[in-house]
């Protein structure tokens, strides 16, 4: 079997490194997005296009599935601040994740009514994440 064969089964497995991603993630009433889903059924992902297609929108949203060990985690909250001019633009706003833990899933939700609430925040997976949006000069790791 060659690696990149064993890459994609370890992947399949939940095997390996593989063992903690997301698998999907629905984006609703934010920035444009309107109940799209992006799914991952890759282990390397590469989120391209133009500027103002949703790409940061989209990394936002996927930094905030997980409880970071590596410093303060990351809210909708401060990711989507609603402000008097944007605050209907959000209504009804929500971001749902599938994360895959070992050989089970996940699925959390964020949903904003008056704030973004705090359903996930006790229940989200751990993982160290990495957010850095320089406008203009754009770098992104999750």
């Amino acid at each position: 079997m060659c690696e990149i064969e064993q890459l994609f089964r370890q992947f399949d497995h939940g095997d390996g490194e593989w063992q903690q991603f997301i698998k999907s993630i629905k984006i609703t009433n934010i920035h444009g997005w309107t109940g799209q889903e992006m799914q991952f059924k890759f282990p390397v992902v590469a989120v391209v296009g133009e500027n103002g297609i949703g790409k940061s929108t989209f990394l936002k949203a996927a930094v905030c599935a997980y409880d970071n060990q590596a410093g303060k985690s990351f809210y909708p909250s401060k990711m989507f601040m609603s402000t008097q001019w944007d605050e209907p633009a959000l209504s009804g706003a929500s971001i749902e994740y599938t994360v895959r833990l070992g050989n089970s899933s996940r699925n959390l939700k964020w949903k904003k009514t008056q704030d973004w609430g705090f359903a996930p925040k006790g229940k989200k997976p751990k993982r160290n994440t990495y957010f850095l949006d320089i406008s203009g000069h754009v770098q992104k790791c999750l």
